[in-house]
């Protein structure tokens, strides 16, 4: 009878050890990486001021949700990052990459590279960030020649 009670708790303990690391194991890590800029740089959504800023993978289904927070640990910006794309080396520490822009135009950040690894996020811009940035990356028209008299 103590034997079986005994063989109970060992079978019930390696049950509760099996479940707990099953579901620790399932849990992917939390991705975060710490950039400070000198000038004003763009993210989906707003602009972020030179600062020290933290992004960070939110924990969900889709790994899709990027935090942006301050140093102070405050939220700044929450934004998608749809696109996974691919390079042929890791990157070895984590990086971010900016779109081309004109001068006076604020970087626009691209892409987030995690160190290590070959797949990088790349962010998502809403259709009139975009639009404005193609505004305000235009030159200006040159001024048309103007006859006059001399």
């Amino acid at each position: 009878m103590l034997k079986r009670i005994i063989i109970r708790f060992i079978w019930a303990g390696l049950l509760l050890v099996w479940v707990t690391a099953g579901t620790t194991l399932a849990q992917a890590p939390d991705k975060q990486s710490q950039f400070t800029f000198k000038r004003a740089v763009e993210v989906p959504g707003t602009m972020l001021p030179a600062g020290t800023y933290t992004f960070r993978l939110l924990e969900g289904p889709s790994r899709d949700l990027v935090q942006v927070m301050r140093d102070d640990g405050s939220t700044y910006a929450i934004f998608f990052a749809r696109r996974h794309p691919q390079q042929p080396v890791p990157a070895s520490k984590a990086e971010l990459r900016f779109m081309e822009t004109t001068p006076g135009v604020p970087p626009a950040v691209q892409t987030w590279w995690y160190p290590r690894e070959r797949t990088g996020l790349e962010f998502v811009y809403p259709g009139t960030q975009l639009l404005r940035r193609a505004d305000a990356a235009e030159p200006a028209a040159p001024a048309a020649p103007t006859l006059g008299s001399k």
